[in-house]
């Protein structure tokens, strides 16, 4: 892929690295889901995912990666398709979050019950997220008071 393809796919914020770490070191990365099921693109996701992934150190890739789905507002029919391209684009995963709409999946049959397999979807609300991940390593949107710029982040990336 060329740089301004490259750029089109970072400017969509399919996925983002807010640069921030969970205990173990590994890097979190954070994909947002659309409202919209017609904006949903597994490709561009896997796309984005290849990118990022060369950006931390190897030291830090292999302690594994967290990967944070924000499925809020999202159709809980995304979630499955997106999870698979997540697998199949990192690999070795240490911890694979969804976070859901506070009560609004509490009437599915989704096994909310934090997963004894490595690399298992853990469904948790937004509120709960700060127990699996340190509030300074999550950005606000996700209930975290690290301050995360994407624009100015992209900025930075077109810079290198």
């Amino acid at each position: 892929m060329c740089t301004s393809e490259w750029e089109g796919l970072l400017e969509r914020r399919l996925a983002m690295l807010p640069g921030s770490r969970d205990p173990g070191g590994g890097p979190i990365l954070v994909i947002s889901l659309p409202q919209d099921p017609t904006l949903h693109d597994s490709g561009g996701i896997s796309a984005t995912i290849k990118y990022l992934k060369t950006i931390p150190s190897l030291s830090a890739r292999d302690r594994g990666w967290v990967v944070v789905v924000d499925a809020r507002v999202c159709h809980y029919r995304l979630v499955k398709p997106t999870v698979s391209t997540v697998r199949a684009a990192l690999g070795h995963l240490r911890h694979l979050f969804v976070v859901r709409p506070e009560g609004f999946w509490d009437k599915q049959r989704v096994d909310c019950r934090k997963s004894e397999v490595d690399s298992q979807p853990i469904y948790v609300t937004v509120s709960k997220l700060t127990r699996h991940i340190e509030p300074s390593q999550l950005p606000v949107e996700l209930g975290g008071t690290l301050e995360y710029d994407h624009l100015a982040w992209l900025k930075t990336r077109k810079l290198l």
